[in-house]
């Protein structure tokens, strides 16, 4: 995990050099990297929790019924490695940074709607805790959701 961590850091210290994020050019630019980091971030947990691709695919369609403990432990990787959840806490206000600088305003208020609903996730650990936050927000706002988690190429991901 400390790999993952520290590349992470470095990605995103490219992606401060790139600018402030609401200006357009730098704000697409910033995206394109955070969107690349989630690819990666997603690899990474993937082969980190030995997690099933079927699992993954059924997260992605919104399915949050009867998962293994690696699947969690695979969306507490994800969430933990973007840097917006620690020790099975949500990190409000990276979360929120996070989510100004991927989402059009309008969706980014949502996305921070939803997440207020949902910064207290129950568990007995974070692997429980992180895979109930993104239930929560699934539940809350599955739109959003998947625009942040699994984005499409029109919702700015690569």
């Amino acid at each position: 995990m400390n790999t993952l961590y520290v590349s992470l850091a470095l990605v995103f210290a490219v992606a401060a050099v790139y600018g402030h994020p609401q200006e357009p050019q730098s704000r697409e630019a910033t995206i394109r990297i955070l969107r690349n980091t989630q690819e990666v971030v997603k690899k990474l947990c993937a082969e980190q929790t030995h997690v099933k691709e079927a699992e993954v695919e059924r997260l992605k369609n919104g399915d949050f019924e009867n998962h293994e403990k690696e699947t969690m432990c695979y969306v507490n990787c994800y969430i933990s490695g973007l840097g917006v959840m620690k020790d099975g806490v949500l990190l409000v206000k990276e979360m929120k940074e996070a989510v100004s600088n991927l989402m059009a305003p309008e969706q980014a208020a949502r996305a921070i709607d939803a997440m207020e609903k949902c910064s207290e996730p129950t568990g007995e650990n974070e692997c429980e805790k992180a895979f109930e936050l993104a239930k929560c927000f699934k539940t809350s706002d599955g739109e959003i959701a998947r625009k942040l988690f699994y984005p499409s190429k029109e919702d700015g991901a690569k």
